[in-house]
């Protein structure tokens, strides 16, 4: 869930596969590319593939695909993907070694710190889309990702400047426009519910273990 995957997923390929406009400069298709990553940075990297395959095989132009195409095609993605894992539970059979990795992860003292900090989602993801084993998780670095999204949800909702903190746009406002900010908040409220029904299944979990 980077810039990098935007780009290893999403402009790499529509860059071999597609034209840019024509007749826009560089500099401004350099502009456009910073675009797709801003606008596709908060997906994980499953979802940006599944977008790169439904947008690539409709996409009938010899230009590169509007942004809100790919924006479409992975919260598409993003919701099937939910929907499925909302319902599990998965049989080892089903999910494989990631998912006896889950049982195991779900029971522990990091589950319930996760669950305390309102990260449990991001913790199932990092096991079961990631397969990651826990000595591979920093959950520190999931409640960090947590507060931020959060943060950046309240400041679109009330309208608060935000900045970039890079140091190319040090100090320099950015600004969601309608869609965009819709587009975002759908996402965030989407995870909240996914976020909910994750601390159930830990608790449940950790009440049947204890």
């Amino acid at each position: 869930m980077s810039a990098q995957d935007v780009h290893t997923e999403i402009i790499e390929p529509m860059q071999r596969a597609f034209l840019p406009p024509r007749a826009m400069p560089e500099e401004q298709q350099i502009s456009l590319l910073r675009e797709y990553s801003d606008a596709l940075s908060g997906y994980e990297r499953d979802d940006l593939k599944a977008s790169w395959r439904t947008v690539r095989d409709s996409h009938v132009g010899r230009a590169w695909p509007a942004i809100a195409t790919f924006v479409h095609a992975a919260r598409e993605a993003l919701r099937e993907r939910g929907a499925g894992l909302a319902r599990s539970p998965f049989s080892k059979s089903d999910r494989g070694a990631e998912w006896a990795v889950w049982e195991r992860v779900r029971r522990s003292e990091m589950a319930r710190v996760a669950v305390r900090e309102g990260c449990a989602w991001a913790l199932r993801c990092a096991v079961l889309n990631d397969g990651k084993i826990p000595e591979q998780i920093d959950i520190r670095q999931l409640i960090m990702a947590h507060k931020s999204a959060g943060e950046l949800a309240e400041a679109i909702r009330t309208n608060t400047p935000i900045y970039r903190k890079t140091a190319k746009y040090q100090g320099r406002e950015y600004v969601f426009d309608d869609t965009r900010a819709d587009m975002a908040l759908r996402m965030y409220e989407t995870i909240q519910v996914r976020e909910a029904e994750t601390q159930d299944e830990i608790r449940r979990a950790q009440a049947v273990a204890a």
